[in-house]
């Protein structure tokens, strides 16, 4: 193993303190390189990111939410995971419409739940934004605020 891996694999395996019964161990000898290459994980570091996840400005929701389970699965949550990731999804939602529906729910709230309502509301918000912006004149972008102050401008139709 340590002819394969090199000259820079067995200097480093020359300073570890190896059991001589785990010396000839391809196994053994794997897995040590593998603690030694891999990053250490800082937990604390790991949690605060998850804790002060929030959803991007252009973020959709699903993907907000794919992040989130990703984050968590790294951690030791859990039975909490899911109540863990329904939290962030409420407190970390770009659209304070979600976050005061999911706020008003007298139910219990579960994971699924949460995700059905978030998706429903951006959804709609998506849905009003592009109805908002054509107009029934032939899908002409309209500015209905100048509108209304062109018609109020206007002198009232009398006939003489």
């Amino acid at each position: 193993f340590l002819l394969y891996a090199g000259p820079e694999a067995q200097e480093i395996y020359r300073t570890w303190k190896v059991p001589a019964q785990q010396e000839n161990k391809i196994k053994d000898l794997h897995n040590e390189f593998e603690k030694y290459c891999a990053p250490m994980k800082n937990v604390v570091h790991h949690r605060y990111q998850f804790f002060s996840r929030t959803q991007k400005g252009t973020e959709r929701f699903d993907d907000f939410l794919t992040q989130l389970k990703l984050m968590a699965e790294s951690f030791a949550f859990g039975d909490l995971k899911d109540s863990l990731i329904r939290g962030r999804i409420i407190l970390g939602t770009k659209s304070s419409k979600t976050r005061e529906r999911l706020l008003e729910c007298t139910e219990e709230l579960s994971l699924q739940k949460t995700c059905e309502i978030a998706r429903a509301i951006e959804a709609s918000e998506l849905q009003i934004s592009d109805m908002g912006a054509t107009s029934a004149t032939g899908g002409e972008s309209v500015d209905i605020k100048v509108l209304s102050k062109k018609q109020k401008k206007q002198k009232p139709f009398t006939e003489s």
